[in-house]
């Protein structure tokens, strides 16, 4: 099984030049949109997986929320500090891996993984997915992207695993990524003990770049 993690390499170098920074600190819409649910729902603990340089986690940061963050690369978790202390908001900054998170069971109230879990094999997303599941709460929201066949990076370059693709010539894609249609992205989500509420397919900045958007919630059993 490849290591799920190796594509911080890649971003760890990228995060220490600024200019390679300034496209990643500006929270997507699709999560700032989702703030009034979050507020409704009176959640409390909010984890940033795999936050890069914390746009997402300092966002909900300055809103209130009690706000962990990890991710592999020591470079963004160093960026997103430093700016949680310039903007004086509290931010909590945790080297970890996405298969091994250092949270006990049920601790958060929302994760959300933007643009992180299909890096590595199906079997590799479906570890994170359960450890997700383990330290989310019953009900607990759970919001994240995956790459969709239709990703115009889909079959390009050489086939490691099923459905899982590196191509050597362009940076983070030299690192194994996984790809899925519909019907297997919601069984692997029912499987791992989630019920999706909103599933759509958008193409990203980038053209032909199409991710499965997803809102899903913790069920309190797994079928």
């Amino acid at each position: 099984m490849f290591n799920a993690s190796t594509a911080y390499i890649h971003w760890d170098n990228q995060w220490q030049n600024p200019q390679s920074r300034e496209d990643w600190t500006t929270p997507e819409a699709a999560v700032t949109q989702f703030l009034p649910v979050l507020k409704e729902k009176k959640v409390k603990q909010i984890l940033d997986l795999g936050g890069g340089v914390g746009r997402h986690a300092l966002f909900f940061a300055a809103h209130g929320f009690k706000v962990s963050m990890t991710d592999l690369s020591p470079h963004g978790l160093h960026f997103a500090k430093n700016k949680a202390q310039e903007e004086n908001i509290e931010l909590s900054t945790h080297l970890a891996d996405m298969a091994t998170l250092p949270f006990g069971e049920s601790f958060f109230d929302y994760i959300l993984a933007w643009n992180v879990i299909y890096h590595g094999t199906k079997g590799n997303l479906i570890h994170s997915l359960i450890e997700i599941n383990r330290v989310l709460r019953i009900g607990g929201f759970f919001q994240a992207t995956l790459l969709s066949k239709n990703n115009h990076n889909f079959q390009v370059g050489q086939e490691v695993s099923k459905d899982t693709w590196i191509n050597s010539e362009k940076g983070d894609k030299a690192h194994p990524h996984y790809y899925c249609d519909k019907v297997k992205l919601k069984k692997i989500l029912k499987d791992a003990g989630f019920y999706v509420t909103d599933l759509e397919e958008v193409e990203q900045s980038l053209k032909g770049s199409y991710h499965w958007n997803i809102v899903a919630i913790k069920k309190s059993h797994i079928e």
